[in-house]
């Protein structure tokens, strides 16, 4: 059961990262799309 958890923990790791850029990258595009007048 323990490999099971220590995978999931290096499988999950990159995803987390990957989440994180993502909400970055939305703040980004919103917050140009309001400079331009498109802000929703």
């Amino acid at each position: 059961m323990m490999f099971e958890t220590e995978k999931m923990a290096r499988l999950t790791k990159p995803m987390e990262v990957q989440f994180d850029e993502s909400a970055r990258l939305e703040k980004a595009i919103r917050e140009n799309l309001q400079g331009l007048g498109y802000g929703f």
